[in-house]
């Protein structure tokens, strides 16, 4: 039995995608036995080999003073960070420190693992620092690719600092000791072997994510309204929530009447896009609902219309496979790996993150053929991206770099 240790930063319980990629393969653990991998995650729960315990994704914590102030200061602290290059690099720097201490807590297992996978740079980074050993290592790219991009387009201000050209030269010299890098869009793959022509091409390797088929039916949306739309993910600028609601506040009423938006997630830009909502008098069109468990956010795709995401930047969002799940068709835009997921007129529209791009759509919404866009969804996510597709290319993936 060959012994694959995981490491990753964070909690497994987080909403994020890598984290609910590692629980699927948790709760497939079984499967990887049989092909005889033993799989084990270390991150800030400690050592994890099973899903016994309550790893679910849990609505954001509500009701007392305490909580809601403490919340309130972090959301503001993660404002006012991307804004100033000081906050920035202490951040980063904090970051750091955080993956560092993840991997000194890990050699204090004195664990002898035949694979370590890493889903973070960071903690990459420290493992070949501190740590000298035979194990295979496998470095998953959740990105467009291109090193630190996701990073600078979250952080601005760190772009041409010392900090992040220490970053970009170790992040050169990991890579050379790696043994695999893998990506989860065909895209991300193309443009790290374009940014590192001399990385052998043959340890780039890609493969899309999958989720579990629920299998569920598409229940009637209510009639109150002609279009519901939803979006789900962290509120962030890179993922764009504040454009869509720029753009409903540029419609014309008599369309805005027929357009209800839910958003579902938390993040920095909260309190920003509530001010947005509240300033142009959108309170009946656009709720927020804040971190919702995932069993609950499947009940909200299914009572929806349209899935709609503006991201500025992404890898491959597991929100969109999520919707394509639930029959949704998708509008989203034409970056990263969102291309490999959505093509326009057969299952959604692409554009650029343009506010006057969605204003046009949102003002002919009853121009496009969304049931038959919301069929082409459903069969795509189908053929493509269930989680047993990926599971089974995740397996060869271990079997390659064990060779």
């Amino acid at each position: 039995m060959r012994k694959v240790d995981v490491l990753k930063s964070g909690k497994l319980s987080s909403p994020i995608g890598p984290s609910g990629t590692l629980r699927r393969l948790l709760a497939h653990r079984v499967n990887l036995l049989n092909a005889g991998y033993s799989l084990s995650i270390f991150n800030s729960d400690g050592l994890v080999d099973s899903l016994e315990g309550n790893l679910s994704v849990n609505a954001t914590e509500s009701g007392s003073k305490f909580v809601i102030l403490k919340k309130y200061i972090k959301d503001t602290i993660k404002t006012w960070i991307p804004k100033n290059w000081l906050f920035t690099q202490l951040y980063i720097c904090f970051l750091l420190l955080k993956a560092r201490q993840l991997v000194k807590a890990y050699v204090r297992l004195d664990r002898s693992a035949d694979i370590l996978v890493f889903h973070d740079f960071f903690v990459c980074l420290f493992h070949h620092r501190l740590i000298e050993g035979d194990s295979k290592t496998i470095l998953f790219s959740h990105s467009d690719g291109i090193p630190f991009n996701m990073l600078y387009v979250t952080y601005p201000k760190l772009k041409n600092t010392i900090l992040a050209n220490w970053l970009e030269s170790n992040h050169k010299r990991v890579i050379q000791r790696v043994n695999r890098m893998v990506f989860i869009a065909e895209i991300g793959k193309k443009n790290f072997l374009d940014y590192y022509k001399e990385f052998p091409s043959e340890k780039a390797i890609f493969f899309h994510n999958g989720i579990d088929d629920r299998g569920f039916p598409r229940r009637k949306a209510k009639k109150d309204l002609k279009f519901k739309l939803i979006s789900v993910g962290t509120l962030s600028e890179r993922k764009g929530q504040r454009l869509i609601i720029h753009a409903l506040s540029k419609l014309n009423r008599s369309v805005l009447e027929n357009i209800h938006l839910t958003l579902i997630g938390d993040g920095p830009d909260r309190s920003y896009i509530e001010r947005l909502v509240k300033d142009n008098n959108l309170g009946r069109n656009v709720e927020l609902k804040g971190s919702v468990k995932n069993d609950f956010i499947n009940d909200y795709l299914s009572d929806s219309d349209i899935y709609i995401l503006m991201s500025r930047n992404e890898g491959l969002p597991i929100s969109i496979i999520e919707a394509m799940r639930a029959s949704l068709p998708i509008i989203s835009t034409n970056v990263s790996g969102i291309p490999e997921l959505v093509t326009t007129d057969y299952n959604g529209i692409l554009l650029e993150p343009d506010e006057s791009q969605l204003c046009l759509v949102l003002s002919n919404l009853d121009e496009y053929n969304w049931k038959a866009f919301g069929s082409n969804s459903r069969y795509k996510f189908v053929k493509q991206f269930r989680f047993d597709t990926m599971l089974e290319k995740y397996k060869r993936m271990l079997e390659d770099v064990d060779l």
